[in-house]
Protein backbone atom coordinates (compact mmCIF):
# COMPACT_ATOMS: atom_id res chain seq x y z
CA UNK A 1 0.00 0.00 0.00
CA UNK A 2 1.41 3.43 -0.97
CA UNK A 3 1.83 6.09 1.68
CA UNK A 4 -0.56 8.96 0.89
CA UNK A 5 1.28 11.63 -1.07
CA UNK A 6 0.48 14.58 1.17
CA UNK A 7 1.45 12.76 4.38
CA UNK A 8 4.68 11.41 2.89
CA UNK A 9 5.60 14.78 1.42
CA UNK A 10 4.87 16.47 4.74
CA UNK A 11 7.18 14.04 6.56
CA UNK A 12 9.89 14.83 3.99
CA UNK A 13 9.20 18.51 4.47
CA UNK A 14 9.65 18.57 8.22
CA UNK A 15 12.39 15.92 8.26
CA UNK A 16 14.94 17.67 6.02
CA UNK A 17 16.72 20.52 7.84
CA UNK A 18 17.13 23.64 5.77
CA UNK A 19 14.80 22.59 2.96
CA UNK A 20 11.65 24.37 4.11
CA UNK A 21 11.12 28.10 4.28
CA UNK A 22 10.69 29.38 7.84
CA UNK A 23 8.02 31.84 6.76
CA UNK A 24 6.21 30.78 3.55
CA UNK A 25 5.04 33.68 1.36
CA UNK A 26 1.32 34.32 1.12
CA UNK A 27 1.07 32.92 -2.41
CA UNK A 28 2.34 29.51 -1.26
CA UNK A 29 -0.90 27.70 -0.55
CA UNK A 30 -1.57 25.62 2.54
CA UNK A 31 -1.85 22.55 0.33
CA UNK A 32 1.58 23.25 -1.17
CA UNK A 33 3.11 23.83 2.25
CA UNK A 34 1.62 20.54 3.43
CA UNK A 35 2.97 18.83 0.30
CA UNK A 36 6.49 19.98 1.13
CA UNK A 37 6.98 22.89 -1.25
CA UNK A 38 9.66 25.46 -0.47
CA UNK A 39 9.56 28.95 -1.96
CA UNK A 40 12.83 29.75 -3.74
CA UNK A 41 12.38 33.52 -3.39
CA UNK A 42 10.46 35.50 -0.79
CA UNK A 43 9.17 38.04 -3.29
CA UNK A 44 11.33 40.94 -2.09
CA UNK A 45 14.96 39.77 -2.42
CA UNK A 46 17.14 37.39 -4.39
CA UNK A 47 18.85 35.95 -1.33
CA UNK A 48 20.21 32.51 -2.20
CA UNK A 49 20.54 33.44 -5.89
CA UNK A 50 23.72 34.38 -7.74
CA UNK A 51 23.83 36.81 -10.65
CA UNK A 52 25.86 39.68 -12.11
CA UNK A 53 23.44 42.43 -11.14
CA UNK A 54 21.32 41.90 -14.23
CA UNK A 55 18.30 40.42 -12.46
CA UNK A 56 15.91 42.14 -10.07
CA UNK A 57 12.85 41.26 -8.01
CA UNK A 58 9.92 43.55 -7.31
CA UNK A 59 6.45 42.71 -6.05
CA UNK A 60 7.35 39.03 -6.31
CA UNK A 61 8.35 39.23 -9.99
CA UNK A 62 11.89 38.25 -11.02
CA UNK A 63 13.00 40.12 -14.13
CA UNK A 64 16.04 40.03 -16.37
CA UNK A 65 17.08 43.67 -16.57
CA UNK A 66 20.22 43.53 -18.72
CA UNK A 67 23.15 41.45 -19.97
CA UNK A 68 25.27 39.52 -17.51
CA UNK A 69 24.31 35.86 -17.47
CA UNK A 70 21.90 33.47 -15.87
CA UNK A 71 20.28 33.69 -12.45
CA UNK A 72 21.43 30.67 -10.42
CA UNK A 73 19.98 29.32 -7.19
CA UNK A 74 23.07 28.48 -5.10
CA UNK A 75 21.52 27.76 -1.73
CA UNK A 76 21.21 24.07 -2.58
CA UNK A 77 21.09 21.80 -5.60
CA UNK A 78 17.94 20.44 -7.18
CA UNK A 79 16.92 17.08 -5.63
CA UNK A 80 17.18 14.00 -7.85
CA UNK A 81 13.41 13.50 -7.71
CA UNK A 82 11.42 16.72 -7.46
CA UNK A 83 8.52 18.87 -8.53
CA UNK A 84 9.16 22.48 -9.52
CA UNK A 85 6.30 24.93 -10.01
CA UNK A 86 6.62 28.45 -11.36
CA UNK A 87 5.03 31.07 -13.58
CA UNK A 88 6.61 32.89 -16.51
CA UNK A 89 5.95 35.44 -19.20
CA UNK A 90 7.96 36.86 -22.08
CA UNK A 91 8.11 39.90 -24.32
CA UNK A 92 7.73 39.71 -28.09
CA UNK A 93 10.38 37.40 -29.56
CA UNK A 94 11.87 36.51 -26.18
CA UNK A 95 13.75 33.32 -25.40
CA UNK A 96 14.84 31.91 -22.03
CA UNK A 97 14.87 28.59 -20.22
CA UNK A 98 14.84 26.84 -16.87
CA UNK A 99 17.81 24.51 -16.39
CA UNK A 100 17.14 21.95 -13.69
CA UNK A 101 19.69 19.17 -14.18
CA UNK A 102 23.34 19.24 -15.40
CA UNK A 103 24.17 20.02 -18.99
CA UNK A 104 21.33 20.48 -21.43
CA UNK A 105 18.30 19.79 -19.22
CA UNK A 106 16.15 22.77 -20.15
CA UNK A 107 12.46 23.58 -19.89
CA UNK A 108 12.17 25.97 -22.82
CA UNK A 109 10.70 29.43 -22.25
CA UNK A 110 9.73 31.09 -25.54
CA UNK A 111 7.46 33.43 -27.40
CA UNK A 112 6.60 30.76 -29.95
CA UNK A 113 5.04 33.08 -32.52
CA UNK A 114 7.85 35.61 -32.43
CA UNK A 115 11.04 33.55 -32.35
CA UNK A 116 12.77 31.29 -34.89
CA UNK A 117 12.76 28.41 -32.38
CA UNK A 118 8.97 28.47 -32.59
CA UNK A 119 8.96 26.69 -35.96
CA UNK A 120 10.33 23.45 -34.50
CA UNK A 121 8.14 21.85 -31.83
CA UNK A 122 11.25 20.38 -30.22
CA UNK A 123 12.44 23.90 -29.33
CA UNK A 124 9.12 25.56 -28.48
CA UNK A 125 7.82 26.57 -25.07
CA UNK A 126 7.63 23.71 -22.54
CA UNK A 127 9.80 21.39 -24.65
CA UNK A 128 12.73 19.55 -23.17
CA UNK A 129 14.86 21.67 -25.43
CA UNK A 130 16.25 19.88 -28.49
CA UNK A 131 15.05 16.55 -27.12
CA UNK A 132 11.31 16.17 -26.57
CA UNK A 133 8.58 18.31 -28.14
CA UNK A 134 5.43 19.14 -26.21
CA UNK A 135 2.29 17.48 -27.47
CA UNK A 136 0.79 20.87 -28.39
CA UNK A 137 1.15 24.59 -27.96
CA UNK A 138 -0.91 25.81 -25.00
CA UNK A 139 0.94 29.04 -24.29
CA UNK A 140 -1.05 32.07 -23.16
CA UNK A 141 -1.25 35.25 -25.28
CA UNK A 142 1.84 37.46 -25.20
CA UNK A 143 2.15 39.37 -21.92
CA UNK A 144 0.06 36.95 -19.87
CA UNK A 145 1.46 34.70 -17.16
CA UNK A 146 1.92 31.00 -17.96
CA UNK A 147 1.90 28.37 -15.23
CA UNK A 148 4.50 25.61 -15.44
CA UNK A 149 5.47 22.42 -13.66
CA UNK A 150 8.47 20.12 -13.98
CA UNK A 151 8.19 16.71 -12.37
CA UNK A 152 11.11 14.29 -12.37
CA UNK A 153 11.12 10.87 -10.76
CA UNK A 154 13.74 8.29 -11.60
CA UNK A 155 13.92 8.14 -15.40
CA UNK A 156 10.55 9.82 -15.96
CA UNK A 157 10.35 13.48 -16.99
CA UNK A 158 7.15 15.54 -17.10
CA UNK A 159 6.65 19.09 -18.32
CA UNK A 160 3.36 20.83 -17.69
CA UNK A 161 2.11 24.07 -19.18
CA UNK A 162 -1.03 25.93 -18.16
CA UNK A 163 -2.52 22.89 -16.46
CA UNK A 164 -1.79 20.44 -19.28
CA UNK A 165 0.83 17.71 -19.22
CA UNK A 166 2.58 18.27 -22.57
CA UNK A 167 5.72 16.16 -22.01
CA UNK A 168 5.77 12.85 -20.19
CA UNK A 169 8.25 10.11 -21.06
CA UNK A 170 10.67 7.59 -19.61
CA UNK A 171 14.04 8.22 -21.21
CA UNK A 172 15.01 4.53 -20.94
CA UNK A 173 12.07 3.62 -23.18
CA UNK A 174 13.45 2.52 -26.57
CA UNK A 175 10.67 4.41 -28.32
CA UNK A 176 12.42 7.63 -27.37
CA UNK A 177 15.98 6.52 -28.16
CA UNK A 178 16.30 8.99 -31.04
CA UNK A 179 15.26 11.87 -28.79
CA UNK A 180 17.78 10.87 -26.14
CA UNK A 181 20.52 10.52 -28.76
CA UNK A 182 19.76 13.97 -30.14
CA UNK A 183 20.27 15.52 -26.73
CA UNK A 184 23.43 13.46 -26.17
CA UNK A 185 24.94 14.76 -29.39
CA UNK A 186 24.18 18.28 -28.22
CA UNK A 187 26.03 17.56 -24.99
CA UNK A 188 23.32 16.46 -22.57
CA UNK A 189 23.13 13.28 -20.53
CA UNK A 190 19.69 12.49 -19.17
CA UNK A 191 21.15 10.31 -16.42
CA UNK A 192 23.02 13.27 -14.87
CA UNK A 193 21.85 14.69 -11.56
CA UNK A 194 22.83 17.35 -9.06
CA UNK A 195 22.54 20.77 -10.72
CA UNK A 196 21.74 24.20 -9.39
CA UNK A 197 18.49 25.62 -10.70
CA UNK A 198 19.25 28.25 -13.35
CA UNK A 199 17.10 30.81 -15.14
CA UNK A 200 18.69 31.50 -18.49
CA UNK A 201 19.75 34.92 -19.71
CA UNK A 202 19.34 34.64 -23.49
CA UNK A 203 19.54 38.37 -24.02
CA UNK A 204 15.77 38.93 -23.97
CA UNK A 205 13.21 40.31 -21.48
CA UNK A 206 11.69 37.56 -19.36
CA UNK A 207 9.84 37.40 -16.04
CA UNK A 208 9.41 34.63 -13.46
CA UNK A 209 7.46 34.42 -10.22
CA UNK A 210 6.26 32.00 -7.56
CA UNK A 211 9.10 29.49 -7.93
CA UNK A 212 8.65 26.65 -5.47
CA UNK A 213 10.06 23.16 -5.25
CA UNK A 214 9.54 19.96 -3.30
CA UNK A 215 11.21 16.59 -3.12
CA UNK A 216 9.29 13.73 -4.71
CA UNK A 217 9.45 10.36 -3.05
CA UNK A 218 10.75 7.62 -5.39
CA UNK A 219 7.65 5.54 -4.60
CA UNK A 220 5.13 8.32 -5.10
CA UNK A 221 2.58 7.87 -7.86
CA UNK A 222 3.11 10.84 -10.18
CA UNK A 223 0.58 9.57 -12.72
CA UNK A 224 3.14 8.80 -15.42
CA UNK A 225 1.64 8.14 -18.84
CA UNK A 226 3.54 8.64 -22.08
CA UNK A 227 2.47 11.72 -24.02
CA UNK A 228 2.89 11.71 -27.80
CA UNK A 229 5.12 14.61 -28.82
CA UNK A 230 4.21 16.87 -31.72
CA UNK A 231 5.57 15.79 -35.09
CA UNK A 232 8.77 17.46 -36.34
CA UNK A 233 8.54 18.75 -39.94
CA UNK A 234 11.15 17.45 -42.40
CA UNK A 235 12.58 20.95 -42.86
CA UNK A 236 13.17 21.26 -39.13
CA UNK A 237 14.77 17.81 -38.95
CA UNK A 238 17.26 18.89 -41.61
CA UNK A 239 17.98 22.06 -39.63
CA UNK A 240 18.57 19.91 -36.54
CA UNK A 241 21.00 17.74 -38.48
CA UNK A 242 22.99 20.77 -39.59
CA UNK A 243 22.98 22.19 -36.08
CA UNK A 244 24.34 18.95 -34.62
CA UNK A 245 26.96 18.83 -37.34
CA UNK A 246 28.08 22.32 -36.39
CA UNK A 247 28.12 21.49 -32.68
CA UNK A 248 30.22 18.37 -33.23
CA UNK A 249 32.60 20.26 -35.51
CA UNK A 250 33.14 23.02 -32.95
CA UNK A 251 33.55 20.48 -30.18
CA UNK A 252 36.08 18.55 -32.20
CA UNK A 253 38.02 21.70 -32.98
CA UNK A 254 38.05 22.77 -29.34
CA UNK A 255 39.51 19.39 -28.38
CA UNK A 256 42.16 19.41 -31.11
CA UNK A 257 45.59 18.20 -30.06
CA UNK A 258 48.68 20.16 -31.11
CA UNK A 259 50.93 18.58 -33.71
CA UNK A 260 54.05 16.79 -32.56
CA UNK A 261 56.96 15.08 -34.30
CA UNK A 262 60.04 16.55 -35.93
CA UNK A 263 59.63 20.31 -36.14
CA UNK A 264 61.21 22.38 -38.89
CA UNK A 265 60.49 25.51 -40.93
CA UNK A 266 58.85 25.66 -44.34
CA UNK A 267 58.58 29.06 -46.05
CA UNK A 268 58.29 30.79 -42.71
CA UNK A 269 55.76 28.37 -41.22
CA UNK A 270 56.13 25.52 -38.72
CA UNK A 271 56.30 22.08 -40.29
CA UNK A 272 55.79 18.82 -38.40
CA UNK A 273 56.85 15.39 -39.66
CA UNK A 274 55.42 12.27 -38.05
CA UNK A 275 53.97 8.91 -39.03
CA UNK A 276 50.47 7.49 -39.23
CA UNK A 277 50.21 3.70 -39.47
CA UNK A 278 53.93 3.56 -40.20
CA UNK A 279 53.87 5.98 -43.16
CA UNK A 280 55.34 9.52 -43.22
CA UNK A 281 52.99 12.50 -42.95
CA UNK A 282 53.92 16.15 -42.90
CA UNK A 283 51.75 19.07 -41.83
CA UNK A 284 52.55 22.75 -42.28
CA UNK A 285 50.68 24.85 -39.71
CA UNK A 286 49.35 28.38 -40.30
CA UNK A 287 50.25 31.14 -37.86
CA UNK A 288 46.54 31.81 -37.28
CA UNK A 289 44.11 28.98 -37.93
CA UNK A 290 41.03 29.88 -39.99
CA UNK A 291 37.54 29.19 -38.69
CA UNK A 292 36.57 25.58 -39.34
CA UNK A 293 40.26 24.52 -39.54
CA UNK A 294 40.38 24.02 -43.34
CA UNK A 295 43.21 22.11 -44.97
CA UNK A 296 44.80 21.15 -48.27
CA UNK A 297 45.99 17.60 -48.97
CA UNK A 298 48.55 16.85 -51.68
CA UNK A 299 48.54 13.60 -53.60
CA UNK A 300 52.15 13.91 -54.72
CA UNK A 301 55.01 16.37 -55.27
CA UNK A 302 54.54 18.48 -52.18
CA UNK A 303 56.61 21.68 -52.39
CA UNK A 304 56.59 21.95 -56.18
CA UNK A 305 55.16 25.33 -57.20
CA UNK A 306 54.39 26.23 -53.55
CA UNK A 307 52.82 29.64 -54.18
CA UNK A 308 49.18 28.48 -53.69
CA UNK A 309 50.11 26.68 -50.47
CA UNK A 310 51.91 29.73 -49.09
CA UNK A 311 48.93 31.95 -49.91
CA UNK A 312 46.51 29.52 -48.27
CA UNK A 313 48.70 29.24 -45.17
CA UNK A 314 48.32 33.00 -44.92
CA UNK A 315 44.56 32.47 -44.93
CA UNK A 316 44.70 29.96 -42.09
CA UNK A 317 44.82 26.65 -43.97
CA UNK A 318 46.89 23.65 -42.91
CA UNK A 319 48.90 21.98 -45.70
CA UNK A 320 49.25 18.18 -45.59
CA UNK A 321 51.20 15.60 -47.55
CA UNK A 322 51.13 11.83 -47.06
CA UNK A 323 54.22 10.26 -48.54
CA UNK A 324 53.40 6.88 -50.09
CA UNK A 325 55.11 7.09 -53.50
CA UNK A 326 54.91 4.33 -56.10
CA UNK A 327 51.40 3.29 -55.00
CA UNK A 328 49.65 5.31 -57.73
CA UNK A 329 46.34 5.62 -55.92
CA UNK A 330 45.79 1.86 -55.60
CA UNK A 331 43.26 0.44 -53.09
CA UNK A 332 45.96 0.07 -50.41
CA UNK A 333 46.87 3.73 -50.88
CA UNK A 334 43.22 4.74 -50.50
CA UNK A 335 42.96 2.64 -47.33
CA UNK A 336 46.01 4.38 -45.89
CA UNK A 337 44.59 7.80 -46.76
CA UNK A 338 41.49 6.80 -44.79
CA UNK A 339 43.68 6.32 -41.72
CA UNK A 340 45.45 9.63 -42.19
CA UNK A 341 42.16 11.51 -42.65
CA UNK A 342 40.69 9.92 -39.54
CA UNK A 343 43.81 10.79 -37.53
CA UNK A 344 43.92 14.43 -38.63
CA UNK A 345 40.20 14.98 -38.09
CA UNK A 346 39.70 13.14 -34.80
CA UNK A 347 43.05 13.90 -33.15
CA UNK A 348 43.87 17.34 -34.50
CA UNK A 349 40.44 18.74 -35.27
CA UNK A 350 40.98 19.49 -38.95
CA UNK A 351 37.83 19.96 -41.01
CA UNK A 352 36.02 16.84 -42.14
CA UNK A 353 36.02 18.10 -45.73
CA UNK A 354 39.41 18.65 -47.31
CA UNK A 355 40.62 20.38 -50.48
CA UNK A 356 42.59 17.88 -52.56
CA UNK A 357 45.50 18.81 -54.83
CA UNK A 358 46.36 16.24 -57.48
CA UNK A 359 49.44 17.18 -59.46
CA UNK A 360 50.30 14.77 -62.27
CA UNK A 361 50.24 11.20 -60.87
CA UNK A 362 48.88 12.70 -57.64
CA UNK A 363 45.55 12.86 -59.46
CA UNK A 364 45.19 9.09 -59.07
CA UNK A 365 45.56 9.35 -55.29
CA UNK A 366 43.20 12.29 -54.94
CA UNK A 367 40.47 11.11 -57.28
CA UNK A 368 40.42 7.50 -56.11
CA UNK A 369 40.21 8.55 -52.46
CA UNK A 370 37.61 11.22 -53.22
CA UNK A 371 35.41 8.79 -55.14
CA UNK A 372 35.51 6.44 -52.15
CA UNK A 373 34.83 9.34 -49.71
CA UNK A 374 32.85 12.06 -51.53
CA UNK A 375 31.31 13.34 -48.30
CA UNK A 376 34.80 14.23 -47.04
CA UNK A 377 35.85 16.34 -50.01
CA UNK A 378 35.47 20.13 -50.25
CA UNK A 379 36.92 20.41 -53.76
CA UNK A 380 39.59 19.00 -56.08
CA UNK A 381 42.29 20.98 -57.85
CA UNK A 382 43.98 18.88 -60.53
CA UNK A 383 47.16 20.12 -62.21
CA UNK A 384 47.80 18.09 -65.38
CA UNK A 385 46.34 15.21 -63.36
CA UNK A 386 46.48 11.54 -64.29
CA UNK A 387 42.87 10.38 -64.36
CA UNK A 388 43.34 7.10 -66.25
CA UNK A 389 46.39 4.88 -65.74
CA UNK A 390 45.85 3.42 -69.22
CA UNK A 391 46.86 6.83 -70.58
CA UNK A 392 49.77 7.22 -68.16
CA UNK A 393 51.78 5.21 -67.33
CA UNK A 394 50.07 2.74 -69.67
CA UNK A 395 50.81 4.75 -72.82
CA UNK A 396 47.78 3.25 -74.57
CA UNK A 397 46.86 6.61 -76.10
CA UNK A 398 48.91 9.41 -77.56
CA UNK A 399 51.43 9.57 -74.72
CA UNK A 400 54.57 7.46 -74.58
CA UNK A 401 53.81 6.16 -71.07
CA UNK A 402 56.28 4.81 -68.53
CA UNK A 403 57.10 1.06 -68.59
CA UNK A 404 58.58 1.24 -65.09
CA UNK A 405 55.47 2.84 -63.62
CA UNK A 406 53.16 0.55 -65.62
CA UNK A 407 54.84 -2.33 -63.84
CA UNK A 408 53.99 -0.60 -60.55
CA UNK A 409 50.34 -0.41 -61.61
CA UNK A 410 50.25 -4.17 -62.19
CA UNK A 411 51.92 -4.83 -58.82
CA UNK A 412 50.04 -2.37 -56.61
CA UNK A 413 46.59 -2.98 -58.09
CA UNK A 414 47.13 -6.74 -58.16
CA UNK A 415 46.62 -7.33 -61.88
CA UNK A 416 47.85 -10.62 -63.27
CA UNK A 417 48.76 -9.19 -66.66
CA UNK A 418 48.35 -6.26 -69.04
CA UNK A 419 45.03 -7.49 -70.36
CA UNK A 420 43.50 -7.51 -66.89
CA UNK A 421 44.73 -3.98 -66.22
CA UNK A 422 43.44 -2.70 -69.56
CA UNK A 423 40.01 -4.22 -68.86
CA UNK A 424 39.83 -2.41 -65.49
CA UNK A 425 36.90 0.03 -65.27
CA UNK A 426 37.78 1.61 -61.93
CA UNK A 427 39.87 4.59 -63.05
CA UNK A 428 38.72 8.10 -62.08
CA UNK A 429 37.39 8.74 -65.60
CA UNK A 430 35.08 5.73 -65.09
CA UNK A 431 33.69 6.56 -61.65
CA UNK A 432 32.79 10.22 -61.42
CA UNK A 433 29.15 9.79 -60.40
CA UNK A 434 29.73 9.84 -56.60
CA UNK A 435 31.53 13.17 -56.88
CA UNK A 436 28.83 14.68 -59.07
CA UNK A 437 26.10 13.49 -56.69
CA UNK A 438 27.99 15.06 -53.78
CA UNK A 439 28.38 18.29 -55.82
CA UNK A 440 32.16 18.34 -55.44
CA UNK A 441 33.57 21.23 -57.52
CA UNK A 442 36.60 20.53 -59.73
CA UNK A 443 39.33 22.77 -61.14
CA UNK A 444 41.80 21.46 -63.73
CA UNK A 445 44.82 23.41 -64.95
CA UNK A 446 46.56 21.82 -67.93
CA UNK A 447 48.83 22.41 -70.90
CA UNK A 448 47.13 21.73 -74.20
CA UNK A 449 50.43 20.41 -75.62
CA UNK A 450 51.01 17.89 -72.82
CA UNK A 451 52.61 14.80 -74.39
CA UNK A 452 53.21 13.01 -71.07
CA UNK A 453 49.68 13.07 -69.62
CA UNK A 454 47.62 14.05 -72.67
CA UNK A 455 44.89 16.38 -71.50
CA UNK A 456 42.22 15.00 -73.85
CA UNK A 457 42.72 11.47 -72.45
CA UNK A 458 42.48 12.66 -68.86
CA UNK A 459 41.14 16.15 -68.11
CA UNK A 460 39.13 16.24 -71.35
CA UNK A 461 37.27 13.01 -70.59
CA UNK A 462 36.69 14.01 -66.96
CA UNK A 463 35.24 17.37 -68.03
CA UNK A 464 32.90 15.86 -70.63
CA UNK A 465 31.60 13.11 -68.39
CA UNK A 466 31.38 15.25 -65.24
CA UNK A 467 29.29 17.85 -66.96
CA UNK A 468 26.95 15.20 -68.33
CA UNK A 469 26.49 14.02 -64.74
CA UNK A 470 25.58 17.57 -63.71
CA UNK A 471 28.92 18.22 -62.03
CA UNK A 472 30.74 21.55 -61.84
CA UNK A 473 34.23 21.67 -63.37
CA UNK A 474 36.36 24.69 -64.30
CA UNK A 475 39.12 24.31 -66.90
CA UNK A 476 42.13 26.59 -67.27
CA UNK A 477 44.16 25.75 -70.38
CA UNK A 478 47.73 26.88 -70.96
CA UNK A 479 48.16 27.20 -74.74
CA UNK A 480 51.26 25.58 -76.15
CA UNK A 481 52.42 24.31 -72.75
CA UNK A 482 53.41 20.71 -72.15
CA UNK A 483 53.35 18.70 -68.94
CA UNK A 484 55.74 21.24 -67.41
CA UNK A 485 55.75 23.80 -65.95
CA UNK A 486 52.89 23.11 -63.54
CA UNK A 487 50.71 25.73 -61.92
CA UNK A 488 49.96 29.28 -63.04
CA UNK A 489 52.17 32.35 -63.10
CA UNK A 490 49.46 34.06 -61.06
CA UNK A 491 48.10 31.46 -58.60
CA UNK A 492 45.13 33.61 -57.61
CA UNK A 493 42.48 31.50 -59.45
CA UNK A 494 43.74 28.37 -57.68
CA UNK A 495 43.83 30.03 -54.26
CA UNK A 496 40.38 31.58 -54.66
CA UNK A 497 38.87 28.31 -55.87
CA UNK A 498 40.12 26.39 -52.84
CA UNK A 499 39.26 29.16 -50.39
CA UNK A 500 35.73 29.56 -51.77
CA UNK A 501 34.85 25.89 -51.57
CA UNK A 502 36.44 25.24 -48.18
CA UNK A 503 34.14 27.57 -46.24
Amino acid sequence: MRTPRTVLSFLLFVGLPGLASSAPPEWLSKEEVAAGFEALADGTSLDGWKHAGNWSIKDGEIARTGPGGSLVYVKRKVPDDFELRFEWKVAKGSNSGVYYRPGQYEYQILHNAGHSNGTNPRTTAASLYFCMAPSKDVTKPLGEWNTARIVCQGTVIQHWLNGERVVDFDYTDERFADNVELLRLRGGKLADRGANLSLQDHGDPVWYRRLRIRKVDPKEDIGHENVTPAAIPAKEREAERKKIEGILKRRQHSQAKPFTGKKSAWNGYDRYDFTVAGKPVLVVVPKKVAAGRPWVWHGEFFGHKPEPDIALLGRGFHIVYTRIPNMLGCPDAVAHWDKVHDHLVTQHGLAKKVALVGLSRGGLYCYNWAIANPEKVACIYGDAPVCDFKSWPGGRGEGKGSPRDWKLVLETYGFANDAEALAYDGNPVDRLAPLAEAKVPLLHVYGDADAVVPWDENTGIVAERYRKLGGDITLIAKPGVGHHPHGLKDPTPIVEFIAKHSR
